[in-house]
């Protein structure tokens, strides 16, 4: 019975009162982050899986190699047209 009374007074301790739904709290917010991790992790997974990143990678260095033309482009451009603006200037 000592530790059946010894139970009952720490629960009925204000302390225990006032942390155990902080801690609750903690844990359920843990379990929820640990959960949601592993669930990202599983579909980065399936991706990598069925090679769909690799898909995508070539579709961006695809998409990188269209800036870098564009932007060549761009500068060509820009170098080509200063001799026509000076003539109009002068």
């Amino acid at each position: 019975m000592a530790i059946h009374e010894s139970m009952s007074a720490v629960a009925e301790h204000s302390m225990v009162k006032a942390v155990s739904p902080f801690v609750i709290a903690a844990l359920i917010g843990a379990v929820s982050w640990m959960f949601s991790s592993i669930t990202t992790l599983q579909n980065q997974m399936v991706l990598f899986t069925e090679g769909k990143l690799a898909h995508i990678e070539e579709k961006l260095n695809a998409v990188a190699e269209d800036v870098d033309d564009m932007y060549d482009l761009v500068t060509d451009l820009r170098i080509n047209s200063r001799p026509q603006l000076r003539e109009r200037h002068h």
